[in-house]
């Protein structure tokens, strides 16, 4: 069995004139999202195994601002072929993992994320699935189980809906 969780950065910084796409930074409300991600992870005692993150700016804040949070996982790789990434990129990094990961938390963007996450998802939660083709909201993160022990051929195999978390949805709840 191998679990994928798939996160879109946190709330990001339109405002900003001048600068690039690659160094938009998060906004209040994405620092605060992050943070709250980071306090559900825990409390459902989500620690992958390793973490891959764009190299973009939002996506290394989001991370940093989670683990300053006390989110626990274990290695992690800064991927400059996130940023902007593709299904077909996601997939062939996620594929090139090692077998011995068995969960895997891959940060990056939209739409590719969106993509992926709804083409892996043919089951779970009917209230979870009908979301996650809506939209993917920043600082959302599907979760998706794997019947497989190889990450080479995960995406031959259906992939579970476990859960897709999405930030309003935490604040909501207090």
């Amino acid at each position: 069995m191998k679990t994928l969780y798939l996160m879109r950065h946190a709330k990001s910084d339109w405002s900003l004139s001048g600068g690039s796409d690659h160094d938009r930074v998060l906004t209040a409300r994405g620092e605060a999202d992050a943070g709250k991600m980071s306090l559900y992870l825990q409390q459902t005692d989500i620690r992958p195994d390793v973490v891959l993150c764009s190299s973009a700016k939002r996506t290394c804040q989001t991370l940093s601002l989670m683990d300053a949070a006390g989110f626990k996982h274990g290695d992690t790789s800064i991927v400059d072929t996130l940023y902007l990434a593709s299904p077909t990129v996601l997939s062939s990094l996620i594929r090139s993992q090692s077998d011995a990961v068995r969960s895997l938390l891959v940060i990056a963007h939209n739409p590719g994320l969106h993509e992926l996450a709804v083409a892996l998802a043919h089951g779970g939660a009917t209230t979870d699935l009908q979301t996650l083709n809506r939209k993917y909201p920043a600082g959302s993160m599907a979760e998706l189980a794997f019947d497989t022990t190889s990450w080479a051929n995960f995406d031959a195999h259906r992939g579970h809906l476990q859960r897709f978390i999405r930030p309003k949805a935490l604040l909501d709840r207090q």
